[in-house]
């Protein structure tokens, strides 16, 4: 008798926080991963990682073991048209519509390939207990907030809602705060919100929340789904949160960046019963973002199921060994 090959264990330690972090992290969720090391056993690890970008850089103090390096960082891949502007820098480009300018540097940031998603997993933030009180203004429990949910009738009068900060920087994002604010942050529709606070009492309001990257993944898709607000993601060539085990398409939208000057055009298009099924889908897949499991949060559950799954594709050479 052998035990199965795939069975998962976990085996939960941790690294003093001088040893592990020196840097500090902001707005970048946790990433998991099965590794091989040179054993007759796999790796998980668990830590901070960036989307799209390493963290290697030489910075003082990082880390750059090659088992808890960034290389569980969302994968960004071959990039799409580059235009050179008319009397632009040589080291410029133009890329999307309404977008800033790209330095070279910030294209060859965004294109380095750090997510495998053959043996990472992306898992969604933390948010705190409080948060659990926008569940019930969201969502319509049977039983209690362990029963099944619907999308809770209420008035949302905004159509889009984002408010978030950005940076010169174009590999901050993909581009994409900079290339919306600069279209959209002035605009002044009474039915759109453009970073005039509100946090999650704001979002409660909205139809549709705008969830870009920053550095990392990002927290919106998380507050999204904890307000009953759709998320539009517009994170192109990114493996979100358990990408593989949710169907993202039932609630939520996602715009590539070459569409994003129509984002309100095509917002505008749902239809009010495209709209109530999103919402319905909200209702049904948003305990897998959430980690409290007396609420009867499944993201941990979510975690350990993508993690099994990428152990047994390397044990059955589903995929090649990454090198």
């Amino acid at each position: 008798w052998l035990p199965h090959p795939t069975k998962l264990r976990v085996y939960v330690y941790e690294l003093p926080e001088a040893i592990s972090f020196r840097k500090p992290w902001h707005d970048v969720p946790f990433a998991a991963s099965i590794r091989q090391p040179p054993s007759d056993r796999h790796q998980l690890l668990v830590h901070f990682a960036q989307a799209g970008r390493h963290s290697r850089g030489g910075q003082p103090g990082q880390l750059v073991h090659s088992h808890e390096d960034s290389a569980f960082e969302a994968a960004s891949r071959e990039f799409d048209r580059l235009v050179v502007p008319e009397g632009g820098p040589d080291n410029e480009r133009l890329r999307f519509r309404g977008f800033p300018a790209y330095s070279l540097e910030s294209i060859r940031m965004e294109r380095e390939p750090c997510f495998r998603p053959e043996q990472d997993v992306a898992i969604p933030n933390y948010l705190e207990r409080g948060w659990l009180g926008h569940l019930l203004d969201a969502y319509q429990y049977e039983n209690g907030s362990l029963g099944i949910a619907q999308h809770k009738r209420r008035e949302r009068p905004y159509l889009l809602y984002f408010n978030g900060y950005t940076k010169p920087d174009m590999a901050y994002s993909g581009g994409v705060r900079q290339g919306f604010l600069a279209m959209f942050g002035n605009m002044t529709r009474p039915d759109v919100i453009i970073n005039k606070g509100g946090g999650a009492q704001q979002m409660l309001q909205a139809r549709f929340c705008l969830c870009p990257l920053g550095y990392g993944w990002g927290i919106r898709v998380t507050q999204a789904l904890h307000t009953g607000c759709v998320p539009v993601l517009v994170q192109d060539h990114v493996y979100p949160a358990f990408w593989d085990l949710v169907p993202y398409e039932q609630f939520s939208v996602r715009i590539n960046r070459h569409n994003l000057h129509r984002i309100f055009d095509l917002l505008e298009a749902i239809t009010p019963e495209q709209l109530e099924d999103l919402q319905q889908g909200l209702a049904k897949w948003h305990k897998h973002f959430v980690w409290h499991t007396d609420v009867g949060g499944l993201a941990y559950n979510n975690t350990v199921s993508s993690l099994h799954r990428r152990l047994t594709h390397m044990w059955t050479a589903l995929f090649r060994a990454a090198s």
